[in-house]
């Protein structure tokens, strides 16, 4: 059974899957056996998605320090706090759940209140080996208090392996991600009647947030839920090169403006879209720097099939580009999304040359660009498939003239 709940802090709605959250430990304890780790430890879950996975939570505004302790077998604990409590000294332990109509779905997860030392050598089983997350994160007094406790420790970074399965989407996970990229697309409609004359970039970019929060983002940071990178200017010239301040240039008839927006959604998954809008009829150039960047979309979705890997699509796409006379791509333009707005794999990273699996959730987001005739954008959200991606965003893959 899918629970449904409302996160207190950011008004997001919350599926919950108690099948689904043991299918993800199940999935972790089989990489902790590759791995040959006993027991594994993340350290500031909020960032990278760690949190939302092993518990169904969402993902905090706020980087938090805690953790997730995880063994080979029984609950998964749920460490708040930076405390460490020492042997023989009780943890205190939030029972507010057990009271719930939602206990089901949280009985096999304890919410702790520091790092227990006499739990985390329950949870070893007589084993010394800890896989570490997030390991460059580590406070260096908790790896002291570990060792303290736990004779001959060896420590293994394990992070790399653990966002290699994050980023595998279960088919529930998909059609929760679904929803968001739904929800992106209709953000975007309402563009068709924010981008035009006389008003600021500023009044743009507040419609767009508020139709975000209006249909299921949320949270009190808008920089973290709903970002937007919004750039205008005439579409026969040059992007400004000076820095604007707030409220941003007043826009005009003939301007062309890039909007590229990612948003937290149904679930606290990510979604993603940019486009470019033209207000009136684009120049010839600009029409052909966005069918440019159109054809290079469809090459990198076509290519991105099960066993490719990004690094080889990303040298495909900039040796199009350049055939065409544009510059290349040097932004992070390829990487996954759904836990957090860039997880694996992505270019520049290791996981750049790791063979592409089924599942996995893909932001391709061109530009196009010339010295003189500024870019233009195209990005989606598409899922791996065998025989290419397909875009999982289906707002109009077109240049708009409005």
């Amino acid at each position: 059974m899918t629970y449904f709940m409302t996160d207190a802090s950011t008004g997001i709605t919350i599926p919950a899957d108690r099948k689904e959250i043991d299918r993800r430990i199940v999935a972790m304890r089989e990489m902790m056996e590759r791995e040959g780790v006993d027991l594994l430890v993340v350290v500031s879950p909020s960032l990278g998605g760690f949190r939302h996975y092993f518990t169904g939570a969402g993902w905090a505004e706020r980087n938090s320090e805690g953790g997730i302790l995880l063994g080979r077998c029984g609950n998964v604990y749920s460490v708040r706090g930076a405390g460490m409590i020492a042997k023989g000294k009780e943890a205190s332990v939030d029972h507010s759940r057990e009271v719930t109509a939602d206990r089901p779905l949280f009985e096999n997860i304890v919410i702790e209140d520091g790092f227990h030392a006499e739990g985390i050598c329950d949870l070893l089983g007589g084993g010394h080996r800890i896989g570490l997350v997030n390991a460059s994160l580590v406070r260096a007094d908790l790896k002291e208090f570990i060792e303290q406790n736990v004779p001959e420790v060896i420590w293994k970074d394990v992070t790399d392996a653990c966002k290699t399965i994050m980023s595998r989407k279960s088919a529930k996970e998909i059609s929760w991600m679904s929803k968001v990229c739904s929800m992106m697309d209709k953000i975007f409609h309402r563009a068709y009647t924010a981008v035009k004359p006389f008003v600021y970039e500023r009044d743009i970019v507040n419609e767009l947030r508020a139709a975000a929060y209006e249909l299921g983002s949320g949270g009190q940071n808008y920089l973290d839920s709903a970002k937007i990178h919004l750039v205008s200017f005439p579409d026969s010239g040059a992007e400004t090169e000076e820095p604007m301040t707030w409220p941003g240039r007043r826009i005009s008839s003939g301007d062309r403006v890039n909007i590229s927006m990612y948003c937290a959604g149904f679930g606290n998954y990510c979604g993603t879209l940019s486009r470019s809008f033209v207000i009136g009829k684009a120049c010839r150039k600009t029409k052909d720097m966005w069918n440019v960047a159109k054809k290079a979309q469809e090459m990198a979705a076509k290519m991105a099939r099960i066993g490719e890997n990004l690094k080889n699509v990303a040298e495909r796409v900039n040796s199009f580009l350049a055939d065409r006379g544009y510059r290349k791509n040097c932004r992070i333009f390829l990487h996954g999304i759904g836990y957090t707005m860039d997880e694996q794999p992505k270019l520049y990273e290791r996981s750049e040359s790791r063979p592409l699996s089924g599942q996995e959730t893909l932001v391709i987001e061109i530009t196009v660009g010339s010295e003189g005739a500024g870019y233009v954008c195209c990005g989606d959200v598409y899922l791996v498939q065998e025989e290419g991606a397909v875009r999982l965003t289906s707002f109009p893959l077109e240049l708009v003239e409005l």
